[in-house]
């Protein structure tokens, strides 16, 4: 089992890969997109506003960077910070908890 510390330091170690040669928030912005694009496992399932829902691809969008959904057999895009992975021994929980750490990163205590 993993200590909250070397679970801090995944976060960290994390967010460095993302965002290394990267300078202010649009250059790091585009780190992280080039990050997840590389990182992330897709499909995985992920909990939106109570529901499961599949998670298949990301993109930027407005600055932004945003999950494709499927909802119904339908895509939505929702922001990547408003979705939780629901397997938290996946591979992808700490890189999106990561990536909130990141851009808040007073706001996602309990997650670590």
């Amino acid at each position: 089992m993993m200590t909250s510390n070397s679970i801090a330091s995944q976060i960290e170690a994390i967010i460095e890969d993302a965002t290394c040669d990267a300078y202010g928030f649009d250059e790091q912005l585009w780190g992280w997109l080039a990050y997840l694009e590389d990182e992330l496992t897709f499909p995985f399932q992920v909990r939106v506003l109570g529901q499961l829902l599949r998670a298949s691809k990301i993109d930027e969008q407005f600055g932004h960077l945003k999950l494709a959904v499927d909802a119904g057999g339908e895509d939505y895009w929702v922001d990547a910070t408003d979705v939780i992975v629901v397997d938290p021994a996946s591979r992808n929980f700490p890189i999106l908890v990561a990536f909130r750490h990141w851009l808040s990163p007073d706001g996602y205590e309990g997650e670590i």
